[in-house]
């Protein structure tokens, strides 16, 4: 971390040299590459750009001095630009901002994580409005800030190490004061009144329990300061008592100041009737005939039990609510079940009507194809002279196309064979003629007219 620091050194004492004297920074080749063939305006305006950018990421803060150095070379460049001057040395001065820039980037990560602790304490004091409350101390605090940024990043790490520890503490001294007085401020200012008054000395009982509560809570706020939770519990709970014991001491001020005092027996009732009414609001039976003592306990017994009922009512309401919440669920989810089903029938609906209009189309083209059987037996009647059985032309209806084509070309090729190479007996010749009559039935002319 040394070498790195002294290193970070040497290249900021390197360019703030550059500008003291003309820019000494020398472009390695990807340097030149990277600027040789981009315009000198618009190596200007881009930079300018960066160091917006810069500023909005707070490298101004973290890396000041690099952030200085890139504000003054852009400078350099933007006067040379304006007045026409060498573009090498323009060149030279955006490189050398690019690379401060850089540094500034890098001072930024490195305090991030060096200066951790220190930078959230500073956060957390804006937070809880230091700057308002204590502005001068907060201002000295935040210039010793400044000063550790700016040592680490010139890389003097033994100024951060030895400062670091000291502006922590005094940060959080700082915050935990603030705490303080924010949460108490309220009892603080009750707690100095009863002392003015010195109403300790009528109602030392409850004033010293205020007092006590007190202390119990800035002790609790030195130890955790960040316990919201927990610092508005106890800075409650000292206020009820400050309020408490201001209360008690007035009153006991007030009866001393009193010439006549009431009957002791107007006393005892007054404390009866508040009994009464609260055991009225308890809704509890009226408790007369006991002692003052034996009632307050019989009304606090009455309550604990109002609460243990209470709460087992909002534990059987939790439950309820729960398994409503889980049959809410598996309505939804036989709505969605129902929903889908619905769907199906729809679908199942659709397409039973689609089958339907298809059913309706096949009876009508078996209507058809009987009509077109008929004429074909007719045909087939008057050629032969012999009717047709309708069982015997169904079953040949329902033959196979392929089985039946075949067989009409072998029965008209038949008799044109056998006539010259053998001699046929006259038993077997005789069917000859008949042969062809089915031939002659076959023909196309008819069966194309029908169809």
């Amino acid at each position: 971390m040394r070498k790195q620091g002294l290193y970070v050194l040497l290249v900021a004492m390197s360019l703030l040299g550059g500008c003291a004297s003309g820019p000494v920074y020398q472009l390695n080749a990807e340097e030149k590459s990277r600027y040789a063939d981009v315009p000198t305006e618009t190596l200007v305006n881009n930079t300018r750009a960066k160091l917006v950018q810069a500023r909005e990421a707070q490298l101004d803060y973290y890396g000041p001095g690099n952030f200085a150095q890139a504000e003054k070379a852009l400078t350099e460049a933007t006067k040379l630009h304006k007045d026409n001057g060498d573009r090498q040395k323009i060149v030279q001065y955006i490189a050398s901002a690019d690379k401060a820039l850089g540094l500034a980037h890098w001072a930024k990560d490195n305090a991030l994580k060096r200066l951790a602790g220190v930078l959230e304490l500073d956060a957390r004091l804006k937070e809880i409005g230091a700057p308002a409350a204590h502005p001068k101390e907060y201002s000295a605090l935040e210039a010793r800030i400044k000063g550790l940024l700016a040592a680490l990043e010139k890389g003097d790490d033994a100024t951060v190490e030895k400062e670091r520890p000291r502006v922590t503490g005094e940060l959080e001294a700082l915050k935990i004061r603030i705490t303080k007085q924010s949460a108490l401020a309220a009892v603080q200012k009750m707690l100095e009144t009863l002392r003015k008054e010195k109403l300790a000395e009528v109602a030392p009982k409850s004033v010293g329990e205020a007092e006590s509560r007190f202390a119990r809570a800035e002790a609790f706020i030195q130890t955790n300061p960040d316990n919201a939770d927990g610092i508005d519990r106890a800075a409650q709970e000292a206020l009820i008592e400050a309020q408490h014991a201001q209360w008690i001491a007035a009153r006991v001020k007030r009866l001393l100041a009193t010439k006549e005092r009431p009957p002791l027996e107007d006393l005892i009732l007054e404390e009866e009737r508040r009994l009464a009414a609260v055991a009225g609001a308890l809704d509890a039976r009226q408790m007369r005939d006991r002692a003052l003592e034996e009632q307050a306990d019989a009304l606090a017994a009455h309550a604990r039990q109002l609460i243990e009922e209470l709460t087992g009512a909002k534990g059987r309401l939790a439950e309820t609510e729960s398994l409503a919440k889980v049959l809410q669920a598996q309505l939804d989810k036989h709505q969605t079940t129902a929903g889908q089903e619905s769907a199906r029938v729809a679908q199942l609906t659709s397409e039973k009507q689609l089958l339907e209009e298809k059913v309706v189309l096949l009876e009508n083209n078996v209507g058809v194809l009987k009509n077109q059987l008929a004429l074909l037996q007719e045909i087939l009647f008057a050629k032969t002279g012999e009717k047709v059985n309708p069982a015997n032309t169904a079953a040949e209806a329902q033959a196979p196309a392929s089985a039946a084509q075949p067989v009409a070309p072998a029965a008209r090729q038949a008799p044109a064979a056998a006539a010259p190479v053998v001699p046929a007996p006259a038993a077997e010749s005789a069917p000859a003629p008949a042969a062809q009559e089915p031939a002659e039935a076959a023909a196309p002319g008819p069966l194309t007219a029908v169809q």
